[in-house]
């Protein structure tokens, strides 16, 4: 690690990998992309107790660091990596951003119409402002994708959504539920799914799902709540556009965690050149986006349309 060119004292860094499983590799046959290691520093001058800090690993960005502050949380470390005086070195990046859950109204809702128009907005069928959201949206240049509820567990009911897709469905079935939820969002031009942890593992269904997909002539996105989907595969194979999600903003709904993810997001994108968050209609999580897309620009990092992404 290069320090600033006035310090002369080496800091001792202990570095081990951060095994975040928020962070899945971009092929279950690829090897996994190394985003962030944990570097532990002293906490200040003359004192032994240490402090997990947070870095990304990208090669540019830490032949780039200008120093390692003692952070009060983590996000300041993060700041001080992307300095002003030295983004222009670092590999630029493009971020496409999707808010899941859309569809119960409220705050959150008022607040994520407010949001740059370049995030999509996936919106839930069957809830009470299905409707009035999508329509808002669109309305507000936004891109509106069918957030579709998918069975997650074989062997319980606890996160069932009414009308989700299920594994006991038979082709016909899962055709004309799935056409249901389209209708409800004559603007919606994808779908990624909701939940469906058992589902996308089960190759048969997924096709057949996508068969409707395909055939009306929208993109998918694959949410990828487990590692073993099979749905982005099987969306490419089928030559339907697909992306699929690499970081989930919002497992915490902790704005520092938020920010954190945001930035794991970023480092994603340094690396591969494009990179795809999802995060949901919350109050938090809207807030962040507030708060950082607009510095983007000013390291480099480019907000897209999901659209562009899909291929």
């Amino acid at each position: 690690i290069i320090l600033a060119p006035e310090q002369t004292e080496t800091i001792p860094l202990e570095i081990h990998e951060d095994n975040n499983a928020n962070v899945l590799p971009l092929d279950k046959n690829e090897p996994e992309i190394e985003l962030q290691k944990t570097i532990l520093v002293p906490s200040s001058a003359g004192d032994s107790t240490e402090q997990e800090i947070i870095l990304s690993t990208d090669e540019e960005l830490v032949e780039n660091l200008i120093e390692i502050v003692p952070a009060a949380d983590q996000t300041e470390a993060i700041a001080k990596v992307e300095d002003p005086e030295v983004v222009k070195n670092l590999r630029p990046g493009k971020i496409a951003i999707i808010l899941d859950d859309g569809g119960y109204g409220g705050e959150a809702t008022r607040q994520a119409l407010m949001l740059n128009n370049l995030i999509t907005l996936s919106i839930l069928p069957d809830t009470p402002f299905a409707g009035s959201t999508a329509k808002d949206a669109l309305n507000a240049g936004f891109e509106v994708m069918l957030h579709m509820p998918m069975q997650s567990s074989a062997t319980t009911t606890i996160h069932t959504f009414p009308g989700e897709l299920k594994l006991d469905m038979t082709r016909e079935e899962i055709h004309q539920r799935t056409l249901e939820c389209m209708e409800q969002f004559p603007g919606a031009i994808g779908v990624n799914n909701h939940t469906g942890t058992a589902f996308t593992m089960d190759a048969d269904r997924v096709e057949w799902f996508l068969e409707v997909v395909k055939e009306h002539e929208l993109f998918f996105v694959d949410s990828r709540t487990t590692w073993e989907s099979c749905a982005y595969d099987l969306a490419s194979k089928m030559d339907i556009p697909c992306a699929r999600r690499n970081i989930f903003l919002d497992n915490s709904s902790d704005p520092d965690e938020i920010r954190k993810y945001l930035a794991e997001l970023v480092a994603r994108a340094r690396m591969q050149g494009t990179a795809v968050g999802i995060g949901h209609f919350r109050v938090n999580t809207i807030a962040v986006l507030k708060e950082e897309l607009p510095k983007m620009k000013e390291i480099n990092i480019e907000l897209i349309r999901i659209s562009e992404v899909v291929r």
